[in-house]
């Protein structure tokens, strides 16, 4: 049986795509943005720490466990995450290593490298830095905001806002996140998204990441548990073990893409 790649890409690891929306074919407008979601997007950076301190995290090195309870063969392994700006390098063990490249995203397998084609890299969500992630939109007007029917998550009452980036409708729709926000602590509990497969845009995979054990690393709060969901099938579980901020992550650490 053949996985769809975004699939197979969520056995190997939970934030394993490259390209910014930013460097996309889009408009290069303002979105539209509704009022209330601005709002409550503005109160979920407050609980994570604010945006002096959100805004001062330049690069992140995280290691952790991530349990695959789908996986016969390795269903349990280490990890270790690298991000840097729009660069990243995801490791983990019996599976592909996800790197951006400077702009030429793979993935290294076996001692074979894979070119990682747009359409498969323009959900980009690491999940661990919820708070620059949610942050960084809320400061690109490109981004639209808008606020949805109030829901539940992890068994509370949430708030729910819709994001996305402003361009072609293939864009919109592969950006399209939605947030699940606390009402009694403004801390993001989920965070839906599609992801496509590799070969086909228009094969798109529904996750949901499920964000807790907040933790407080330098002034900000960090999810120490993710939890992802394709197509309401649990599919791992990421915990963290260390993570720390702007440790000095050489850009060296960002090669190996595709030529």
């Amino acid at each position: 049986m053949r996985f769809p790649f975004f699939f197979l890409l969520a056995l190997s690891t939970s934030v394993c795509f490259a390209q910014s929306p930013a460097s996309a074919p889009a408009q290069q407008t303002a979105a539209s943005r509704d009022a209330t979601a601005v709002n409550i997007a503005n109160q979920a950076i407050s609980a994570m720490g604010g945006t002096a301190a959100i805004g001062q995290i330049n690069d992140c090195l995280a290691q952790g466990n991530v349990q695959r309870p789908l996986d016969s063969i390795a269903p349990s392994a280490s990890f270790t995450w690298k991000n840097s700006g729009a660069e990243f390098r995801y490791e983990q063990d019996g599976r592909p290593t996800i790197m951006t490249g400077h702009g030429k995203p793979a993935k290294l397998n076996g001692g074979k490298t894979t070119r990682l084609l747009a359409n498969a890299t323009i959900s980009d969500f690491p999940a661990h830095l919820a708070a620059s992630q949610l942050l960084k939109r809320l400061n690109d007007s490109r981004y639209g905001f808008a606020a949805l029917d109030d829901s539940q998550a992890a068994g509370r009452p949430a708030a729910r806002i819709k994001i996305w980036f402003n361009g072609t409708n293939l864009i919109q729709t592969l950006t399209t996140q939605v947030w699940f926000i606390d009402k009694a602590s403004a801390l993001p509990l989920r965070v839906e998204y599609v992801v496509p497969d590799l070969h086909n845009a228009s094969l798109q995979g529904h996750f949901a990441v499920d964000l807790s054990d907040w933790r407080t690393i330098s002034g900000v709060l960090v999810p120490y548990r993710i939890t992802t969901y394709l197509d309401q099938l649990k599919v791992y579980e990421a915990n963290i073990s260390t993570l720390s901020f702007n440790s000095g992550i050489l850009a060296a650490d960002f090669d190996g893409g595709v030529q």
